[in-house]
Order: C-alpha cells, then sequence, then structure tokens
C-alpha cells in the first residue's frame, strides 16, 4: 500500500494509477471511498476482493459531468432536471446503463452521482470514465473517515487498495439521496443529505 499525503497530490500519477486498473482509497464527500475505472472488469473484481464481497451486489459511480452520465447511461428527461437542479452534490440516481460498466447491476441499471469533490471529479475526467464509489471497509464493517483508519483496517488483509490518498480526518455527513423511476414516477430509494 503507497500512502499519498493529500497536499502533495500528483494528478497525472493518479489518472495513470486507475489506468493500470489499480484501486484508489482516499476521501469522499461522506466517507473514504474505494476509487477505480469502472469499466475496467479486473479493477472492479479488485474492489470486492478489497471488500471481502461477493461479485454480485452493485454499488454506486461518480462521473465528472452530466455529459459523462450522458455517455454512459440513458438518462430521461425528467431525471436530467433533477441532475441538472441537484449535482454536482449528494443526490445519486439510478439510470439505466448504455454500455461498458463492469460493475454487477440490477435490471441493467446502476446509482450515478456528479461528485461535490473537485478531486473526484477531476480524476473522472481525465480517466473519461466512471469512477467506483464504494465506502473504503471491509464488507459488514462501518464506515472509514480518516487515512489512519483506512490504513489499520487493510494493513493485515492478504488484498488491500494499492493507493490510500490521506486526507486525514474528514467530517462526517448525511449518505446521499437516492432516487429513480418506479413506473414512470420519481422514487426516493434512501433519503440522505438533498430532500427532494
Amino acid at each position: 500500500m503507497e500512502i499519498i499525503d493529500a497536499r502533495q497530490i500528483d494528478i497525472d500519477y493518479l489518472v495513470k494509477t486507475l489506468e493500470k486498473g489499480r484501486v484508489l482509497a482516499m476521501p469522499t464527500e461522506t466517507a473514504y471511498g474505494l476509487i477505480t475505472d469502472s469499466t475496467n472488469k479486473s479493477a472492479v473484481e479488485k474492489v470486492y476482493q478489497i471488500k471481502g464481497r461477493k461479485f454480485d451486489k452493485s454499488f454506486p459511480l461518480i462521473c465528472s459531468s452530466i455529459y459523462q452520465v450522458k455517455k454512459y447511461f440513458f438518462v430521461p428527461n425528467v431525471l436530467l432536471q433533477l441532475a441538472k437542479k441537484y449535482w454536482p452534490g449528494p443526490l445519486a440516481i439510478a439510470f439505466k446503463v448504455r454500455n461498458n460498466i463492469k460493475v454487477p447491476k440490477t435490471n441493467n441499471t446502476l446509482v450515478v452521482r456528479v461528485s461535490s469533490d473537485k478531486l473526484l471529479r477531476l480524476l473522472a475526467r481525465k480517466l473519461g470514465r466512471p469512477l467506483t464509489a464504494t465506502s473504503a471497509n471491509v464488507s459488514g464493517q462501518g464506515e472509514l473517515y480518516s487515512g489512519k483508519e483506512v490504513v489499520n483496517n487493510f494493513k493485515k488483509r492478504k488484498i488491500k487498495p494499492d493507493i490510500i490518498i490521506n486526507s486525514g480526518k474528514i467530517k462526517k455527513k448525511q449518505p446521499s439521496t437516492i432516487i429513480g423511476l418506479d413506473d414512470g414516477k420519481i422514487k426516493i430509494f434512501r433519503q440522505g443529505g438533498i430532500r427532494l
């Protein structure tokens, strides 16, 4: 595990790391997350191995912009209007997948958001593909809120993140609100920081 201080980030190095199918552990808006190229099957499988989770349950993705979301997902107009209003921000929306995402899907649907975290948006933009955004913890354990917790959580495990970006302790925040369409109507699947 390589540990990088968040104040000394080399964006190009991180993008090359993602292009090689490696996994980063880094802060998101809510907790530390496992970040990799969602179109790389072996990289996505490694995220599941790091978490100790079976390769069947999906997890959310992060895109750099609405433009990138449209490239990889079918975006109905009613959901597009909400995306334009609340992105970047903690609103995750379930969309049908258009192509090439290797995360296991439910009814060909995945949850995606445009993150309010500038570094995550920049990584997704420079990589040119959506990023995975599942919590950086072993499956069944609580979320982690500091680089030190992430290091301690994985140091004795056989499979671990390739790089940990240590931003120190981050504030606990409400999870993102998750919405989608159910019979053509907007449905709230999880109530989080954004109230619709």
